[in-house]
């Protein structure tokens, strides 16, 4: 299960939701909340990654104080598909994403800054059951208007050091799925791992 305490900023005017997954096992769900006294008008542009089909568009009204929660079928998603969400409100809203699988959940709030830097400090990947067993994917958003380089560095447990770059296109979307990266891989079979994720210019993860 998960929860979420609170924003400290009251919600924010825009935001994004860098990674949505929908398939058979896995099922999306976006909660929208106003925590205002003024009605929100909502847009929501969904692209998805690493395919050719078409950006999904939608608009969602919410009344002072309430909250909206859009399953895969409310937004509409293409099945066996990895979507990025952006939304755009006339007035702050707050924004929750979850991921339900297999009796479980997952979720984080939208992400509503961007940072050239972000620091992950324990990962793990069974090079073995890579792809099986384990599935270690990230997301990211680019709010640039040009291309952005951005880079992966791997560092182990054992002192060892690797990275990936990868670019993301502009005001558009990437997965990386870690669990199938040799920089990581190549390195040992329990492979134990901080990420440091980092570009010249902001991003969202």
């Amino acid at each position: 299960g998960y929860a979420v305490l609170g924003d400290p900023d009251g919600g924010a005017t825009a935001g994004v939701i860098p990674g949505l997954v929908t398939a058979a096992s896995a099922s999306p769900l976006v909660t929208l909340f106003n925590p205002t006294g003024t009605v929100a008008t909502v847009g929501l542009v969904g692209r998805y990654i690493n395919s050719g089909l078409p950006d999904l568009i939608k608009n969602v009204t919410l009344q002072p104080g309430e909250s909206l929660s859009l399953d895969r079928t409310a937004l509409g998603l293409v099945a066996n598909q990895t979507m990025g969400l952006r939304y755009d409100s006339n007035t702050k809203i707050s924004v929750l994403a979850a991921t339900i699988q297999s009796g479980d959940s997952d979720a984080t709030q939208a992400s509503t800054e961007a940072g050239t830097s972000f620091f992950f400090g324990d990962a793990f990947i069974n090079r073995l059951r890579a792809g099986t067993l384990y599935f270690e994917n990230m997301y990211f958003y680019n709010p640039d208007t040009v291309a952005l380089p951005i880079t992966l560095g791997f560092q182990f447990s054992d002192g060892h050091t690797s990275s990936y770059t990868f670019s993301v296109g502009p005001k558009d979307f990437a997965a990386v799925a870690l669990h199938t990266l040799p920089a990581i891989l190549n390195h040992a079979v329990f492979n134990y791992f901080s990420i440091n994720a980092f570009a010249a210019n902001p991003f969202a993860v």
